[in-house]
């Protein structure tokens, strides 16, 4: 859920930003079920008009997904994803 943002975001390995992300998915159960549930809908609504409707729908997941790392990844917490 936060490994790609945190491998653009900040100096670590693949493997440390994926137990990041794990950290942070089991810390946080409910609020991701939800985020998942909002991107399979948001996907799902944005293929059915012949895949257009993605060109709106992938800039706000985007956006929104950039919002959701920056709340769940602390600076400090940054510390533990480095190699």
């Amino acid at each position: 859920m936060v490994a790609f943002p945190l491998l653009v975001d900040r100096d670590c390995g693949a493997v440390a930003a994926i137990q990041a992300s794990l950290r942070a998915s089991l810390a946080n159960p409910g609020p991701v079920a939800l985020w998942g549930l909002i991107v399979a809908a948001g996907l799902a609504i944005g293929s059915l008009p012949l895949l257009a409707g993605l060109a709106v729908v992938l800039p706000v997941l985007g956006n929104a997904t950039r919002h959701l790392y920056r709340a769940l990844v602390e600076p400090g917490e940054a510390r533990i994803a480095r190699r």
